[in-house]
């Protein structure tokens, strides 16, 4: 078996459903099938879409650890006249929720100094792919509730 062992440096907050619970971070869940993904259209032709969109899972296992959470990643919230919310340290956060003003649709961020990665297979040739290839992954792709507000992105340094 061979495993890659990669740090993560975290960039922005991740926007997590268990934000109240240690420990909260990346999900292998989440992650997996989006790094087979990108494998596979790299790999290939470049259309994961293209026909059924599914693909086999490649063989190997995520483990994921975190180290030193971050304090102070709660959300500060402002009351304004129209009932919309807002935050003073990352307004694009409530950007897209269409109007919704209840605080109990808010949720917190976690963010770690280090979030610790171990892919684990037994398929040599895997194993040289995910080194090449994991930098670049999340290099360009984000995790959590409002990725596509540029939250939960990282950068990966293989150790």
């Amino acid at each position: 078996m061979k495993t890659l062992k990669v740090t993560l440096k975290q960039h922005t907050p991740l926007i997590h459903f268990q934000h109240d619970q240690y420990g909260a971070t990346l999900r292998a869940s989440e992650v997996k099938p989006k790094l087979d993904k990108f494998i596979l259209e790299r790999l290939g032709d470049g259309n994961y879409e293209r026909g059924s969109g599914t693909h086999p899972a490649l063989n190997y296992k995520i483990r994921i650890t975190v180290e030193q959470e971050v304090d102070g990643m709660k959300l500060k919230i402002i009351t304004r006249k129209d009932s919309q919310f807002t935050t003073e340290i990352f307004p694009l956060l409530l950007a897209n929720m269409g109007g919704r003003s209840k605080r109990d649709d808010l949720v917190n961020f976690t963010m770690y100094q280090v979030t610790n990665l171990q892919l684990t297979t037994a398929c040599l040739s895997l194993y040289e792919k995910l080194k090449e290839e994991v930098p670049y992954f999340f290099a360009v792709t984000n995790f959590g509730q409002r990725s596509n507000l540029g939250y939960g992105s990282y950068t990966a340094r293989i150790v």
